[in-house]
């Protein structure tokens, strides 16, 4: 999906649906890398799936962490353990996998970090987040993915530890996250 997002930077949408055909194989265990690069990916759907969030960060010495992370449902079981404070998780039993989608862009023979994208938003998730992986390719802030789509991103367009001056990172506005950093 970023892919298509590097040759056609306005067809979002295609890239959206992209993005979900290749999440939909994935989650039904027919994702070779040859359909995945080529493109031959039938048109898929997910469903309903629960609610995620995402966040990264990268220090100055370029050694960065992406996460994606559900309670399996909104808010969990809604319930809160005795005594604890802590909201508890529903069974993953009893709902369907969350669409936790993040990528790192390093240089590996180099070791230095180029850029994080994170998507959330349930089956726009992993829409979110090679929009957001495009966007920093191009060394433009991203665009709003398509609802429910929401995107984080950290780039730097040097690397760090070599440029970190070159660094831009955004929270999706819709998403009430946060972004800050320091060069």
């Amino acid at each position: 999906a970023a892919a298509s997002l590097l040759n056609n930077s306005k067809d979002v949408e295609a890239a959206n649906q992209r993005a979900l055909a290749a999440a939909a194989a994935a989650k039904q265990g027919d994702l070779a890398n040859e359909k995945l690069l080529s493109g031959q990916l039938p048109a898929g759907t997910l469903g309903p799936l629960p609610a995620s969030a995402t966040f990264g960060a990268v220090d100055a010495r370029g050694q960065a962490v992406v996460c994606g992370v559900s309670m399996n449902n909104l808010f969990g079981t809604g319930r809160i353990a005795q005594r604890s404070g802590i909201m508890l998780a529903a069974s993953p039993a009893r709902f369907p996998p969350p669409l936790l989608s993040i990528a790192i862009l390093l240089d590996r023979g180099n070791n230095v970090f180029h850029g994080m994208a994170a998507g959330s938003g349930q089956e726009g998730a992993a829409g979110a987040a090679a929009i957001g992986l495009a966007a920093g390719l191009t060394g433009k802030l991203p665009a709003q993915p398509p609802e429910p789509g929401r995107a984080n991103v950290i780039f730097c367009r040097d690397g760090v530890p070599k440029g970190g001056e070159s660094c831009v990172w955004s929270s999706d506005p819709r998403g009430f996250g946060v972004a800050v950093g320091a060069n």
